[in-house]
Formats: C-alpha cells, sequence, structure tokens
C-alpha cells in the first residue's frame, strides 16, 4: 500500500508549498511498547494491518505485562519481545 506524505516547504513566512511524496508502509516498521495493554493492542494492531502496515513489521516489546498483552499480540501474528 502506498500512501502520500505532505510536507510543507514554505516559500515565504505567510504561505507554505505543499509537496507530496509517496512512502510504501510496507517499508515502515512500528515498535510498540506495551505494559498491561491488554484491553488495547488488540484493535491497535488491527488498525496497524488495516491501514497496510504488514504483520512482519509491527513489533511488540512487552515490559513485562502479568496480563494477556503477549498471547494476543502473539496470536495476532506479530513479533513479540519480552523486555
Amino acid at each position: 500500500m502506498i500512501i502520500k506524505k505532505i510536507s510543507g516547504k514554505p516559500t515565504s513566512n505567510l504561505y507554505p508549498t505543499i509537496d507530496i511524496q509517496e512512502i510504501e508502509l510496507s517499508r515502515i516498521g512500528v515498535i510498540i511498547p506495551a505494559y498491561q495493554a491488554e484491553a488495547t493492542i488488540d484493535s491497535l494492531i488491527t488498525s496497524l494491518h488495516t491501514l497496510g502496515f504488514p504483520k512482519k513489521n509491527i513489533i511488540v516489546i512487552d515490559d513485562g505485562s502479568t496480563d494477556e498483552t503477549y498471547n494476543i499480540a502473539k496470536n495476532l501474528g506479530v513479533r513479540v519481545q519480552v523486555d
């Protein structure tokens, strides 16, 4: 999936011009720090995947959660590291 990034390049102090660049989401990694996030981790990962981020590029860093954060993320097919 390709999205367009809009960045402003000011030509004067008042009116910036718009420069549009294409970005491939398959080339971007997402690192999610998580602690006791079982209530939100499913919807976050699902939303990122729906936006076009491949699951192989989503990494959850679980900071020792005692809830189901690790299992939920792992079952969704993303990489999970316990720190």
